[in-house]
């Protein structure tokens, strides 16, 4: 939406569109599978050491909050969304068909809030996500004590 605000999107009907539509989706999913394989390893991880510090095993607290960080979301951004459609005035009723029936100024409104948001949602996560400190090493140590307490 926003690459298309800026002129840097192919027009609607080109050649070049779903070609680009598909490779986006195909490394948004990607991006995705990725995302999810790596929480799994990181609450793994996240529960070693947690172990190690307070002598108690809770995979099940870490997984059951990596299950509700994964459906939060879904209800507080169809919360944040539905806000933001009242915000821009986003066009109701049964005279609106299509995307042809919206406003070209509500639109824009739209791709405006849109866009921003989630890049401002994306950096927000790699903030956290860089408060990750658990690598290969630091992990190998944290089994190796794991095993000696055993």
């Amino acid at each position: 939406v926003a690459l298309r605000l800026v002129g840097w999107f192919p027009a609607n009907g080109t050649e070049a569109l779903p070609i680009v539509l598909i490779a986006l989706n195909v490394i948004g999913a990607m991006g995705v599978v990725v995302g999810y394989v790596a929480q799994g390893a990181m609450i793994a991880e996240v529960t070693d050491e947690h172990e190690l510090s307070t002598g108690k095993r809770q995979e099940g607290m870490f997984y059951a909050a990596l299950s509700f960080v994964g459906k939060a979301p879904v209800g507080l951004g169809s919360m944040i969304s539905g806000f933001g459609l009242w915000l821009i005035d986003w066009p109701q009723g049964e005279e609106i068909q299509s995307g042809a029936d919206i406003p070209p100024e509500t639109l824009m409104q739209l791709g405006i809030l849109y866009g921003p948001a989630l890049a401002i949602i994306g950096v927000i996560g790699i903030l956290f996500y860089r408060q990750y400190r658990l690598d290969r090493h630091v992990h190998d140590r944290i089994l190796s004590e794991l095993a000696d307490r055993r």
